[in-house]
């Protein structure tokens, strides 16, 4: 019996496990696609610079114009990820110095961020 009991928490548990990870993984998906659409475009490069890192900023940059898919490595709960973009005019262009993008970058994907968790836990 306390077998049976122990191997339906473990279940539970398990698949509670793989919904946060969902959750994690869309949030992440909403946020990179709110901010790559709220990126003001000239040459494309600004948007293409949005980067992940996990644990630490990402600072890498790339001379791309084209914005690549998100990817994202095996979602562990507990860890930190961020969301950053490490060219040198990036913290202008998120300062609204842009006429494509006045309130800026970051500060209108985090208003935005209390629906996009909710949206990400609909997609649950």
């Amino acid at each position: 019996m306390a077998d049976n009991l122990h191997a339906q928490f473990a279940a539970i548990l398990a698949r509670v496990e793989q919904r946060q990870k969902r959750l994690v993984r869309n949030t992440l998906h909403a946020l990179y696609s709110s901010l790559v659409d709220q990126s003001p475009v000239d040459t494309g490069q600004f948007s293409s610079n949005w980067q992940l890192g996990v644990g630490a900023p990402n600072t890498t940059t790339t001379e791309a114009t084209t914005v690549p898919p998100l990817i994202l490595p095996d979602i562990r709960l507990g860890a930190t990820y961020y969301l950053t973009n490490s060219l040198p005019y990036a913290k202008k262009l998120d300062q609204g110095s842009s006429q494509q993008a006045p309130a800026g970058v970051v500060a209108v994907t985090i208003a935005g961020f209390a629906a996009t968790v909710q949206q990400a836990v609909t997609q649950l």
